[in-house]
């Protein structure tokens, strides 16, 4: 679920499709980004009331227009890294809104993907929408799959294939 124009503005030009749309036009007529709707098919869009709004609605404040997009598949395999890649790996981030502030300075860091590893919070939560900006709809946000026990979890997985790859890491830990 992507909630307000601008956050729908940054999914569409990030290739996201997009399923259906519903605008509560009392609202959405403040909107910074009226043109967005012309950028959809019309078949699609779907015009509820302020009451109906306010029950699908996440957040305060909002400008009217939620949409229901496809996620995209977040695999590995689908990353295509540089010689010298920047790459963020994270790992059992809890909050939205840490994980999309990540997002959004990895963006502007001109960061070549980021990995979050046992995730503790839905890549697709509203807070990360909201609070990654464009990097939260942009960048390679990947995942590893779940793995039995036997094998190693999370980022020390990911560190020890890139380390196998010769990959250079700079490794950041709290103590």
């Amino acid at each position: 679920m992507i909630e307000g124009a601008r956050e729908l503005s940054l999914a569409l030009q990030s290739g996201y499709k997009v399923e259906s749309v519903y605008v509560c036009y009392e609202m959405f007529e403040k909107s910074k980004y009226p043109d967005i709707l012309k950028s959809l098919p019309g078949n699609n869009i779907f015009d509820i009331s302020l009451q109906v709004f306010g029950k699908i609605a996440y957040r305060e404040n909002s400008d009217g227009i939620v949409a229901i997009a496809k996620p995209k598949h977040h695999r590995l395999c689908d990353i295509h890294l540089s010689s010298n890649p920047f790459v963020i790996l994270l790992e059992s981030v809890e909050k939205p809104g840490n994980l999309g502030a990540v997002l959004r300075t990895a963006d502007a860091a001109a960061v070549d993907a980021v990995i979050v590893c046992d995730p503790q919070t839905d890549l697709y939560n509203p807070n990360v929408i909201r609070s990654g900006g464009v990097g939260g709809a942009s960048l390679p946000c990947r995942r590893p799959p779940a793995l039995p026990k036997r094998h190693l979890h999370g980022c020390r997985r990911i560190i020890s294939v890139l380390m196998q790859q010769n990959y250079r890491l700079l490794i950041f830990t709290k103590i």
